[in-house]
């Protein structure tokens, strides 16, 4: 009979140790290991290092800068108040935490954290003159030991996806305890002279953190020169008569220039005359011209500026000459007189 009784007693013991709670005294750290069952396994006010091998456990550090690792199973960790260092290893876990903690990458679920926010900031660059690229920085103002995601998509300003840019969405990941991230925007660089444009790139469906400064613009500075278009122009002078010239190719000169012009003279007559010039008349940064010239009787004044966008000129010529005719001199003026002229091709 008291054999039996033994027997009943040793079977219970089995069946209560499939779920232990495990504690250590208080007056020293201790290291705690749990059972291939179901273990709670808490710790001291020291700093303790608790392992809950496998089964699903529940680990408490309680106070004390303590180290948790849960092992195989699906696992509770909690730290307690210190700088805890927390590992999950496999399955599906579960842990509290704090600022001070530090959390392996494996912890699928981490409660009590606080989110940083996340923030991208404005960007300017020369647009160039092709492809190139415009990049966006994310940056976290700490390292988090989470994982942290978040979606972007780009938007048109004053610049137009398709011709200045490409429109780009996606995804940044942070991996844990990284700070910073880009995201870079593909720019459609020419060489058309036009004013600064701009695009911006948001932020939006943050993951383990929240947004700060969700919106950040991209500038794309002009940096091509207004040039003349090259090629033969052709246009009038104002008081009667025509004037031609052409271009060079690389914008900087003006050659082969003729124009016919209408001059009152002394004694009372009129004078039409065409002047010729055969060398280069340079086209300055700004695309203004400027130019005097002299020969035997005669001073010319030219002068213009062409628009910015390189097609058409205007500006003002005088000329002054003194010739005889006839057994008369004349001296005669042109006076200052407007001319214009449009790109012929």
């Amino acid at each position: 009979m008291n054999r039996s009784r033994v027997k009943a007693s040793m079977a219970l013991g089995a069946g209560l140790a499939a779920v232990a709670t495990i504690a250590a005294a208080s007056a020293v750290a201790a290291n705690i290991s749990g059972t291939a069952k179901n273990d709670t396994l808490k710790g001291t006010a020291k700093a303790d290092k608790l392992y809950g091998l496998a089964g699903n456990d529940k680990l408490s550090g309680l106070a004390g800068n303590d180290y948790l690792n849960g092992g195989a199973g699906n696992d509770a960790l909690s730290g307690g108040p210190g700088a805890d260092t927390i590992v999950c290893g496999a399955g599906v876990d579960t842990v509290l935490a704090d600022a001070a903690d530090k959390i392996a990458a494996d912890c699928e679920n981490v409660k009590g954290l606080p989110k940083p926010a996340l923030s991208v900031a404005d960007v300017s660059q020369a647009e160039g003159n092709g492809p190139s690229s415009l990049t966006f920085t994310v940056s976290l103002p700490k390292a988090t030991p989470l994982k942290v995601t978040v979606s972007y998509t780009t938007a048109d300003g004053t610049a137009t996806a398709g011709s200045d840019y490409t429109a780009t969405t996606g995804q940044l990941a942070f991996a844990p305890g990284e700070t910073s991230k880009t995201i870079a925007v593909p720019i459609l660089g020419d060489t058309v002279v036009e004013p600064d444009e701009t695009l911006s790139l948001s932020l939006s469906n943050p993951v383990n953190a929240v947004l700060g400064r969700a919106t950040a613009t991209g500038t794309l500075t002009n940096d091509d020169v207004p040039k003349a278009k090259a090629g033969h122009w052709h246009g009038v002078v104002n008081n009667g008569g025509s004037i031609d010239f052409n271009v060079a190719s690389d914008g900087s000169g003006m050659t082969n220039m003729t124009f016919t012009f209408t001059a009152d003279c002394v004694p009372s007559a009129k004078l039409t005359d065409t002047i010729t010039y055969g060398g280069t008349l340079p086209i300055n940064p700004d695309l203004s011209i400027t130019a005097n010239g002299s020969g035997p009787g005669f001073t010319v004044t030219f002068g213009g500026r062409f628009a910015p966008d390189g097609a058409s000129v205007a500006g003002t010529l005088s000329v002054h000459l003194a010739l005889d005719d006839g057994g008369t001199h004349y001296v005669c003026d042109a006076g200052n007189t407007g001319w214009s002229a449009s790109f012929q091709g």
